[in-house]
Formats: C-alpha cells, sequence, structure tokens
C-alpha cells in the first residue's frame, strides 16, 4: 500500500512538472497511438503452474516538449484492454502512465528521425468486481487498484510534420515489471501513430 501511495505521489509530480515545463515550451508534439503488448511465453510461476499475459491491444497518448534541440521529455497515458492471465477472463483491464525522456537523431536531408527512449511509471489494475469470470480457478489475477512499477527502454522512427503539423511515429519498446506479483516480467511493446507538432 505504501508502494501505491509513493507512486501516486511521483506520478502527480511528474504530471505537474512536466506541465508547467510544457506550458513554455517552444515545441510541443501529440501522438495519439495504437499497438499491442506481445507478451513473453515465460509468464510468472505460482504453486499452481506458470502462466502467462494475455498479448493484447495498447492505446493511448504521449505529449512531450523539447528543452533542447534533440532531447525530447514525454508523459504517456495508455490503456490495455485485457491486463489479465491467459485462461482467465475477469474484465481486468490497465491503465498504463510513464514519464519518458529521450534523444532523437537529426539526419541531414532525411525526414526520418531516429530516437532512443527510456522510461519509468507503472501499471495499474481495474477490475470488475461484479465479474470474475475465471476459466481456471488457480490462475493468479489482479485486483483493483493494484499497481505495478515499471519501466521500458527501445526507441522508434518520427517523420514529423509531413503535411502540416501532422506526422507519423512508430516505437519498439521492451517494458519490464520487476515485481509483478512477485516475480519480474518483461514484454515487447509496438506502438505506431500520428504526431503533432504545435
Amino acid at each position: 500500500m505504501q508502494t501505491t501511495k509513493i507512486l501516486r505521489l511521483l506520478g502527480s509530480w511528474v504530471m505537474v512538472f512536466g506541465f508547467s515545463s510544457w506550458l513554455s515550451a517552444q515545441h510541443v508534439e501529440l501522438n495519439p497511438y495504437a499497438g499491442g503488448l506481445l507478451a513473453p511465453n515465460d509468464g510468472i510461476n505460482t504453486a499452481t503452474g506458470s502462466f502467462d499475459l494475455k498479448q493484447e491491444g495498447l492505446f493511448g497518448i504521449r505529449a512531450s516538449f523539447f528543452p533542447t534541440e534533440n532531447i525530447e521529455v514525454e508523459g504517456n497515458f495508455g490503456y490495455i484492454n485485457h491486463f489479465e492471465f491467459e485462461e482467465s477472463d475477469p474484465e481486468s483491464r490497465g491503465y498504463l502512465w510513464e514519464a519518458s525522456g529521450s534523444y532523437r537523431f537529426d539526419l541531414e536531408g532525411e525526414g526520418l528521425k531516429p530516437f532512443l527512449i527510456v522510461g519509468i511509471g507503472g501499471i495499474t489494475a481495474s477490475v470488475d468486481e461484479d465479474e470474475p469470470g475465471f476459466l481456471n480457478a488457480p490462475t493468479p489475477v489482479f485486483e483493483s487498484g493494484d499497481t505495478f512499477f515499471t519501466f521500458s527502454y527501445g526507441g522508434g522512427l518520427k517523420t514529423p510534420q509531413l503535411w502540416g503539423p501532422l506526422g507519423l511515429r512508430g516505437d519498439i519498446r521492451g517494458r519490464t515489471a520487476p515485481n509483478l506479483l512477485g516475480e519480474a516480467l518483461t514484454w515487447l511493446e509496438v506502438t505506431g501513430g500520428l504526431t503533432f507538432t504545435f
């Protein structure tokens, strides 16, 4: 419970700091995105067996600003439509929240802008308590409000301002939850979407 309070306080501080910095930035980007989680085959192990996260859709929006020409600071909020394990269907959703920093490479004469990115944040579960919906009773499940620290790392490509303020962006990231129900779990996230530059 104490960890959840600390993570919420950290998230609030990052959002306040990010928003105030965003207002003073000269270059701001919005990135609505969609993609998916490619969960690993080696999930968590319990006394009743080994369980994998479902491979599910991820939808969200990122807002960022550039304190320098190549460094970007970003806030990310995402929605996972089934944040749950295989062999269960408890109507469990996940809310991803994260602060990230990235370094963008400017290739002279090229519209493509590759970048490297790292982030810290968490995933908070939201479970429909009225419908536990277990298909396999021993399968571990999340409780509403369970929050797990995560960090991400990876990179991607942008083509900003292809048509006025509109561009494209794609990300490939690894995401690690070092203590998800007592075990470390890493999965791959692949997302793509539009960028709006102001």
